[in-house]
């Protein structure tokens, strides 16, 4: 719980510290805590419904997610590689 907080506390400060006084700082702050309750209510959920015999699938699934999560960011930064600062705006791979 107190790894979580910390992580949670570490994007927080980067979304401030780098949107700057820019409107982007309220837009991504905004997506972060839509994606904390997102994922926290589906997880809530799931962990309710699951019966103790069934807590292995459970967390089968969900480092799948995890890995799930780790592709889409990787097809983030083929697509975008500016936006991960690999390489300028414009330049090639």
């Amino acid at each position: 719980m107190a790894g979580m907080a910390i992580a949670i506390l570490t994007t927080a400060a980067l979304i401030v510290q780098l949107s700057g006084a820019s409107a982007g700082k309220t837009q991504g702050m905004a997506a972060l805590l839509t994606a904390l309750l997102l994922g926290g209510a589906a997880g809530a959920v799931m962990a309710h419904r699951v019966e103790m015999t069934k807590m292995p699938e459970l967390v089968a699934f969900m480092h799948s997610m995890i890995g799930l999560a780790a592709v889409f960011i990787a097809i983030a930064a083929v697509a975008e590689p500016w936006a991960f600062q690999i390489v300028a705006k414009g330049q090639p791979i």
